[in-house]
């Protein structure tokens, strides 16, 4: 129907819904992870998912402006305790953390606290707070025809706000992966270059993590809150 029409599908209710799990403050979170063939860390397991990278987005308040922290491991040596430590920190003790597609965020981080066990209760106590983005489009709740029968966040984004991912030189998470890898553990890379696919890597999860913000609110509008 809503192909046919060229119109967005919208079940107000059920986003309704999906709106009123949402508890101040809101943590809009999203990792870039490398999964070696060969653990590149101790305490890891080959093909392991390794964040190197989060962005996240926080809005104390329904009258809060949105503000964003974000980690970038460095250089070679493993990540995930910094990223454990700092967010830890940040995401404090209440309130919402979403992802888009969460069990990837949740399986990493999960991960992680078995390597670093001081953090594995804090870890468990995480997951009633972690919301999935990906729920209301997955279930149809609100489809438009231009994400061509994808609710992946690449495809949604678009219709929904006016972001997109063209002409961004990192564009996809298989591609954040490689090149973090190519410039971290590479041999002769020159530190203009790593600096260059830095920067992209930067602009790439950002993106993913404020189109999610951009389509909350965008969902609030689609019912008029």
């Amino acid at each position: 129907i809503s192909h046919r029409s060229g119109k967005p599908h919208i079940d107000k209710k059920a986003i309704e819904e999906f709106i009123k799990e949402l508890k101040y403050p809101l943590y809009f979170l999203d990792f870039e992870t490398i999964n070696p063939a060969i653990p590149a860390y101790n305490n890891s397991r080959p093909f392991e998912a390794i964040p190197f990278q989060y962005s996240l987005y926080i809005i104390k308040d329904k009258n809060s402006k949105s503000v964003r922290h974000a980690y970038l491991a460095p250089d070679g040596k493993d990540p995930r305790p910094d990223i454990l430590k700092q967010l830890k920190e940040l995401l404090g003790n209440s309130g919402s953390i979403i992802a888009y597609n969460a069990i990837f965020e949740k399986t990493a981080l999960r991960h992680a606290s078995e390597a670093y066990t001081e953090y594995q209760d804090w870890v468990s106590g995480l997951e009633e707070r972690i919301v999935d983005l990906l729920v209301p489009f997955r279930e149809f709740s609100y489809y438009h025809p231009g994400q061509a029968g994808s609710a992946s966040l690449k495809s949604v984004l678009p219709v929904m706000t006016k972001s997109s991912y063209d002409d961004m030189e990192i564009a996809d998470g298989g591609m954040a992966s490689r090149e973090y890898y190519r410039v971290t553990f590479g041999k002769n890379i020159e530190e203009k270059e790593r600096q260059r696919v830095y920067n992209a890597l930067d602009k790439y999860c950002d993106l993913d993590t404020k189109g999610m913000v951009e389509i909350v609110e965008n969902l609030k509008k689609v019912i008029g809150k």
